[in-house]
């Protein structure tokens, strides 16, 4: 038998201390790859894209709208890594809210849904798009603390 995650000093357990705000978004600090820190700007403030839940109703639409759409294909379709990598961008723009960087490359760079599919679809920044994905299915990050 595990251990108990905390301990709740009362008689009642309220089970809405645990409930996750999906339609809040959620800043997720970019991580450097190698090193696992936290990427800031020169004063300090944590490099963050603003994340919704995999639970969000915005999100939960596009997926429902995308299974909609490939069960109701007159011919099946069949899953292949473009299709799946698509998929995930796709999704990753949809979740995304907007972030606090504003260059790529040397070029202004500023969130909008286009420039959110050229970050996700970039192969020089999978770790980016990797920490996205882990993030919005984490759903402790959509508690309040």
């Amino acid at each position: 038998m595990s251990e108990p995650a905390a301990v709740y000093n009362s008689e009642s357990f309220d089970l809405s201390s645990i409930a996750t705000v999906p339609d809040t978004a959620a800043a997720m600090e970019v991580l450097h790859p190698h090193t696992g820190k936290v990427l800031t700007r020169s004063d300090g403030t944590a490099i963050a894209i603003q994340l919704l839940s995999i639970d969000s109703d915005r999100v939960s639409r596009y997926q429902a709208d995308e299974r909609n759409r490939v069960l109701g294909s007159a011919r099946p379709q069949i899953m292949t890594a473009e299709r799946e990598d698509t998929d995930t961008v796709d999704l990753l723009v949809v979740a995304t809210e907007s972030w606090n960087f504003d260059a790529l490359d040397g070029k202004p760079f500023p969130y909008s849904a286009v420039n959110a599919r050229k970050l996700y679809g970039d192969r020089r920044f999978r770790s980016v798009r990797q920490q996205a994905l882990n993030f919005i299915y984490q759903r402790g990050n959509f508690i309040p603390r």
